[in-house]
């Protein structure tokens, strides 16, 4: 019987090849049950270097938005760079937005979630199992495309919430505002600037790579208004924001005058950079993650003055806000110079200037700021008829303010009547 041997550097070779080919992912592909959606979905999150071994260690969490025909795996631009690699200057083929090259070198998690719509929207082609291209995610759709099929309306504000509940639960994050932060490409770059005014809560940065020009709708089925980037500054007051153009971008129109409108609006920070790359894309993604992890090093206070825009919807939670409205027809419900001494508070039926709803009731209750059970005066001057109205309010026991708003647009007067207050 014929023996076979082996030295020893054939034994060294071997469990060298079984150590590397056995190296686990720094990233995991994880399901959950969305509430908002009521379905379950899939995110990726890479972990850092350590994060197995430094048990007791918490991490701050970037969260990214993948573009049109993308998934939480890849985006659907990156096929054309794996054709062109290595004159395009990346790292290696494939392209899984260079995440987990980063956190190699970075105490950050990075999570990149599925835009795909829970709905028709399939996609046709495959890449990796799952369908993508040609399928529009966010539930985004152009003023045009009204009458298009499987338009339902989900509510990615909501999605955003269940998705950071589920990291913070099941990964060692650190969960409060000042360590989260979301990026995003295309129309994830759009959707990131939508989301990020959505949820000031839960985000104390955000930055978008070639954003969207598109003109979505936001709200419930049927009853969606448009929102366009160009007018999300108005949400994103309090939230220091970056935008990444590439100098290559076919969007590059929209980008200067996004900059020319973020640069004019009052934003806590607007950082913006010109990436060298030829095409649509995450240039410089290094760059970009660095600004939110210097930002993690920053405290971000609510202002003691905030705007807040909402799409659609009939009522939603800012900051300690509850606002409740009730429409004859969809519209844009504006919060404007919100503090504790005053605010406007209107809807349109698009913006900047569209036709001020008459035809509305707004219900609002303040976040605890006030002096518990005193009793404050509040004067408001409707906008539409130039009537003034006074009335007393009481505050709660644990210091809110709940008052009711008919018709046309108010600016509101909230003045202190009770002892000690101002």
């Amino acid at each position: 019987m014929e023996k076979t041997y082996i030295n020893k550097t054939g034994v060294l070779y071997l469990l060298l090849l079984l150590l590397f080919s056995c190296k686990p992912e720094v990233y995991q592909d994880v399901s959950f049950f969305s509430e908002a959606f009521q379905t379950d979905r899939l995110y990726r999150i890479y972990l850092p270097k350590g994060y197995n071994e430094n048990s007791d260690k918490r991490y701050a969490v970037v969260y990214y938005f993948h573009g049109y025909g993308g998934r939480y795996k890849w985006d659907g631009y990156d096929l054309e760079d794996d054709i062109n690699y290595p004159d395009n200057g990346r790292f290696e083929p494939p392209f899984v937005m260079e995440w987990k090259n980063y956190v190699k070198n970075h105490d950050v998690i990075i999570v990149t979630w599925d835009g795909y719509e829970p709905n028709l929207n399939e996609g046709k082609k495959f890449r990796e199992g799952i369908k993508y291209g040609n399928c529009k995610p966010y539930d985004f759709i152009r003023p045009h495309d009204m009458g298009v099929d499987g338009f339902w309306g989900w509510d990615y504000r909501k999605y955003y919430r269940d998705l950071v509940k589920h990291v913070d639960s099941n990964f060692r994050t650190i969960a409060d505002r000042d360590h989260r932060a979301i990026t995003g490409l295309s129309m994830g770059g759009l959707t990131s600037y939508y989301i990020a005014g959505q949820n000031k809560d839960l985000v104390s940065s955000v930055s978008a790579f070639d954003p969207a020009d598109n003109i979505p709708y936001y709200g419930p089925k049927e009853k969606q208004v448009v929102f366009p980037v160009l007018e999300m500054h108005r949400s994103l007051k309090g939230l220091p924001a970056r935008l990444t153009m590439t100098d290559g971008d076919w969007l590059k129109y929209n980008d200067w005058e996004l900059k020319r409108i973020f640069d004019a609006a009052d934003l806590t920070s607007f950082e913006f950079h010109v990436a060298d790359y030829p095409d649509h894309w995450t240039a410089d993604t290094e760059k970009q993650l660095d600004f939110h992890m210097r930002e993690f090093q920053n405290a971000h206070p609510i202002p003691d003055n905030w705007d807040h825009l909402c799409p659609g919807y009939p009522s939603f939670q800012i900051w300690g806000y509850n606002v409740n409205t009730q429409k004859s027809i969809p519209a844009v419900t504006l919060l404007e110079n919100v503090s504790p001494g005053h605010m406007k508070v209107l809807s349109r039926t698009y913006i900047p200037d569209g036709p001020i709803i008459q035809d509305e009731t707004v219900s609002i209750s303040t976040s605890n700021i006030y002096s518990p059970s005193e009793t404050y005066r509040l004067v408001s001057y409707n906008l539409s008829n130039g009537e003034i109205k006074s009335q007393s309010v009481n505050a709660s026991v644990d210091g809110k303010l709940t008052f009711e708003l008919v018709g046309g647009g108010h600016i509101v007067g909230i003045n202190g009547v009770g002892p000690g207050t101002g």
